[in-house]
């Protein structure tokens, strides 16, 4: 009856309104020919829904379903396609074989074109280790000026060195200096990345909630607002500022400090940070457009790591989920850093296996 089931879920994979169960079907199933179906699905070009494919193709094996993501993302397609890919490639590297994987990035990174290069690079700051380090700095060396971009930041983030995103900050490529700024960000200094980015066109008055997630979006920094400031008013601001200053005058006349760490932090009195365990400092990464309630925030931040989130407390749940999140966007932020800013006081999270789980602090 499996055998005969495969079939009609397969056709079933094209037609978005019944993907998400026909996908969740096969992947219980996990036969071979189960795994063919939603490879073929994943690999058809067009496909409005994926998400659920992959899923189900990681549920099944994440070591074949790498393989799946890789070929994607080598197929060309649009950027959104291929992105899409690599963030479920680096889901499969923290679930198996995160060494093979790197190795074929590693691989495949030198005859890649220039943004697809890109994406080998930002899956190896994500999955690589101190195995891959050594490689990765020979190619960097003799490496052109796209490929010295694109692997300056998975060096700054597996070494964790600030100092080496410091050095890489003297170059004399726009490329390599901006990557090594974003790394930096990651690791804890903002500053300099938030001093570089221009205001490219002038800022009306808008509730400041907005206008941070408004920043973050187009200019690629991390800007994060506190809840109870978020409707505050704010000032219009010509183009050409620097996306600190800006910043920085937003928060004066909203009456507001600015703290920088991984994110451009509004607020009051200071931000008050939950503590977390169990992760790494600098990865994963995570990218969030802040708004509506925390729990679902909390959610998406927990997927994009590879976690599942897990909230025993049913008061707590409760509380999170009609809990206003802060306001603004964190654009590759450590999922560590993320969560102490969003969670806040009274609250704790740690990572156990897969599971990451929030609860009140002790």
């Amino acid at each position: 009856r499996l055998a005969e089931a495969v079939p009609r879920l397969a056709g079933l994979l094209a037609e978005p309104g019944h993907v998400t169960g026909a996908a969740a079907a096969l992947g219980a199933i996990a036969t071979p020919a189960a795994f063919s179906a939603l490879r073929d699905a994943a690999l058809s070009p067009g496909r409005p829904v994926r998400a659920p494919v992959f899923d189900a193709l990681l549920s099944i094996d994440p070591r074949r379903a790498a393989d799946v993501f890789l070929d994607m993302m080598g197929r060309g397609g649009s950027l959104g396609e291929r992105k899409e890919a690599q963030i479920y490639l680096v889901k499969a590297g923290r679930r198996a074989a995160a060494a093979e994987i790197c190795r074929a990035l590693l691989d495949a990174l030198p005859a890649a074109e220039p943004t697809l290069r890109l994406l080998y690079a930002d899956a190896l700051s994500e999955l690589g280790g101190v195995g891959e380090l050594r490689s990765l700095k020979e190619m960097f060396e003799k490496g052109d000026l796209s490929t010295r971009a694109a692997l300056v930041k998975p060096i700054i983030l597996i070494s964790g060195d600030a100092e080496v995103a410091r050095a890489a900050m003297a170059s004399q490529s726009e490329a390599v200096r901006m990557r090594a700024m974003q790394a930096l960000a990651a690791l804890g200094d903002v500053e300099p990345l938030a001093r570089s980015l221009r205001l490219t066109e002038r800022l009306e008055k808008r509730p400041l909630g907005d206008v941070a997630r408004l920043l973050g979006m187009y200019y690629g920094a991390s800007v994060l607002v506190e809840r109870s400031a978020a409707a505050a008013e704010t000032v219009s601001v010509e183009e050409g500022a620097s996306l600190l200053e800006v910043v920085e005058r937003l928060a004066s006349a909203a009456d507001l400090r600015v703290e920088k760490g991984c994110a451009l932090l509004l607020s009051r009195e200071g931000w008050a940070r939950a503590k977390v365990s169990g992760l790494e400092r600098c990865r994963p990464l995570v990218s969030l457009v802040c708004k509506g309630k925390l729990l679902p925030l909390l959610r998406s931040a927990a997927a994009q790591a590879g976690l599942e989130l897990r909230v025993d407390d049913e008061d707590l749940r409760k509380a999170l989920a009609t809990a206003a999140a802060p306001s603004g966007t964190l654009t590759e932020v450590p999922l560590a850093e993320a969560l102490a800013l969003l969670l806040g006081p009274g609250r704790r999270a740690r990572r156990e296996g897969r599971a990451l789980i929030v609860e009140r602090a002790k």
